[in-house]
């Protein structure tokens, strides 16, 4: 059970990881729109 435990917690900080990156892009084309207009 721990390691199944463990395992998920990976996965979860991974999805989080990519999640987050995705936002940081996104914000960072935002940002270059508006610096452009």
């Amino acid at each position: 059970m721990a390691k199944e435990s463990d395992g998920l917690k990976d996965i979860d900080k991974r999805e989080s990881f990519k999640i987050l990156s995705f936002f940081l892009k996104n914000i960072e084309n935002e940002t270059e729109k508006q610096i452009i207009f």
